[in-house]
């Protein structure tokens, strides 16, 4: 990186949504297995809000409910400079490559 240059890393699933594209000039795109991150994510919300398995799992599909749509509409790996691998990228089924499940 040139001298007085600086980077900024902005991590999220819309960190690279369309109506951002004009701040970075950078994008990559993680790709990850679904049902591994719904399983890491279930597990997270476990730990750091202590809530039952049923009202994280009730959280998550409302997530998702909103995430999906925004994902299939924006399509924010089409703007990536990179597509990488996450966890459990390789395994299979639900390997969301693109559009979500």
């Amino acid at each position: 990186m040139p001298a007085g240059c600086r980077a900024v890393l902005v991590e999220g699933v819309g960190a690279s949504r369309r109506d951002l594209a004009h701040l970075f000039d950078v994008a990559i795109w993680v790709r990850s297995d679904y049902a591994e991150a719904e399983r890491l994510g279930l597990l997270r919300d476990l730990g750091l809000k202590g809530v039952d398995p049923e009202t994280a799992k009730r959280e998550w599909d409302e997530w998702m409910a909103e995430e999906n749509p925004f994902l299939s509409a924006d399509r924010p790996w089409d703007r990536a400079a990179f597509v990488v691998g996450g966890t459990g990228v390789g395994t299979g089924e639900g390997v969301r490559t693109s559009e979500p499940s």
